[in-house]
């Protein structure tokens, strides 16, 4: 089991960061994540002092450019396609 201990935790992009706060690996897998205090370190735990450092949860790159030379009428736009299109990008970067 690794510690990583007394870093700001951003565990996610909606939630509010975390500081002083704990990450719990157990075999290369986050198995809690909370503020000091919160979160045990078992004993026996090796310790990383993160202290003045920042953990984040993992991001998704989301952002595409698409190079068609259509003309986009917005009016006319069918946004269920659209959507469906999006989709398929996003599952297949």
């Amino acid at each position: 089991m690794l510690a990583l201990v007394g870093a700001k935790v951003y565990p996610s992009p909606t939630e509010e960061p975390i500081p002083n706060g704990v990450v719990l690996l157990r075999d290369g897998k986050i198995a809690a994540v909370g503020k000091a205090g919160k979160v045990r370190v078992p004993a026996g735990a090796d310790k990383l002092d993160c202290t003045g450092l920042v953990i984040t949860a993992g991001f998704q790159n989301s952002h595409v450019h698409f190079t068609l030379s259509l003309p986009i009428d917005a009016a006319r736009l069918n946004i269920p396609a659209l959507r469906q299109l999006l989709t398929t990008v996003r599952n297949r970067t």
